[in-house]
């Protein structure tokens, strides 16, 4: 681990924006480890929620703008891969409309 990564996540700790990523990352945790398809999709919706939400939260600075485009980075290159121009990494977009003031389409 790196003194970088180290001092990022003390940073974070206790935002608003680590606690929305925390979230985040419990509810893929809780859809990943259930087994019954009815609950999945129930926690599958969570998941979404949560990220929708984390996506169109303001950032208090560019710090967190970039700490939240890497953890959807992440989280999008593992359901996707490598981006193919499709409509993968749609939370990003929304995160980089949000950003720059940029009204969420209708």
């Amino acid at each position: 681990m790196t003194t970088k990564s180290k001092t990022r996540k003390a940073q974070a700790n206790g935002s608003a924006l680590a606690q929305a990523i925390e979230r985040c990352a419990a509810a893929h945790a809780a859809y990943s480890a259930e087994s019954d398809s009815d609950m999945a999709t129930q926690l599958s919706s969570a998941e979404d929620d949560a990220i929708d939400a984390l996506a169109e939260m303001p950032c208090a600075s560019d710090a967190e703008f970039f700490e939240k485009l890497r953890f959807l980075l992440t989280r999008e290159t593992h359901l996707w891969g490598s981006p193919a121009g499709n409509m993968e990494f749609g939370s990003i977009a929304v995160a980089v409309g949000r950003y720059f003031n940029q009204a969420k389409p209708a």
